[in-house]
């Protein structure tokens, strides 16, 4: 028997595949969820401004996000260096 999926494209990134489950509804599975989230908290390390700022999404949303966020907030400057630092800092959710 084969299996119906249902799949779409939301805002030209993210897949969105709904498939079948035994009580007639659907399972929603995302690229995000199938690549795996990640995140990164601000307040688990120092800052002289008690940062509590936490990013999640994709691994580029992430380390796009908290670049641009510690190069404006925090002082640091975005570098290809600076950003291999911040990916090795990236949690899974």
């Amino acid at each position: 028997m084969a299996m119906r999926v249902n799949a779409a494209v939301v805002d030209g990134s993210d897949i969105i595949a709904l498939y079948p489950n035994k009580k007639g509804g659907s399972k929603m599975v995302t690229t995000a969820t199938a690549t795996g989230r990640k995140y990164i908290d601000c307040s688990e390390y120092p800052s002289d401004n008690n940062c509590t700022l936490k990013i999640s999404g994709t691994e580029n949303e992430v380390l796009n996000t908290a670049a641009h966020h510690a190069a404006r907030v925090h002082g640091h400057e975005d570098t290809p260096e600076f950003r291999e630092e911040l990916r090795g800092m990236l949690k899974d959710e």
